[in-house]
């Protein structure tokens, strides 16, 4: 098992730790087990999400200005 994680705009670490991976496969299937598809969600819900995304977006335009 490997697990590939962003290392910088170019590249990954690569690691094959045996517990490094199994935690993150734990976190990732805790993740994909709490979640909800959007495709699935009311149109209440998909709008929180974005406006959600959107006050976070706005947010980093700020810290970069």
């Amino acid at each position: 098992m490997f697990l590939f994680v962003p290392f910088s705009m170019f590249g990954y670490m690569m690691t094959n730790d045996k517990i490094t991976c199994e935690d993150s496969l734990s976190y990732f299937e805790h993740q994909i087990k709490n979640s909800r598809s959007l495709n699935e969600s009311g149109n209440r819900e998909r709008k929180m999400f974005f406006n959600k995304m959107y006050e976070q977006i706005d947010r980093l335009k700020q810290n970069l200005s």
